[in-house]
């Protein structure tokens, strides 16, 4: 995830949208969340799905220091989002 971060510190800006169509374990997402960034990712294997969506659900109900630094009241599953490719 570091260099999601890394990536979205030197490239991305507040407002911008970022798609990742292969979010695998949602490292990008997770970045873009603490970050502030909307972003939305697709995956289509079930197994990685799960655990993304799991990863993110736990990432956005957490209240912390990158939540704090965002500024974005009510920020979380509606910032980032996943879907399932294969519909399951």
């Amino acid at each position: 995830m570091a260099l999601y971060s890394w990536l979205l510190k030197l490239y991305a800006k507040r407002g911008m949208k970022i798609l990742d169509t292969h979010a695998g374990s949602a490292s990008s997402l997770v970045a873009c969340h603490r970050a502030g960034i909307d972003a939305w990712g697709y995956e289509i294997d079930p197994e990685y799905y799960r655990m993304a969506m799991e990863r993110l659900e736990r990432e956005c109900a957490q209240v912390g220091l990158y939540s704090l630094e965002a500024q974005q009241p009510g920020a979380g599953l509606d910032q980032v989002g996943i879907f399932d490719l294969m519909g399951g």
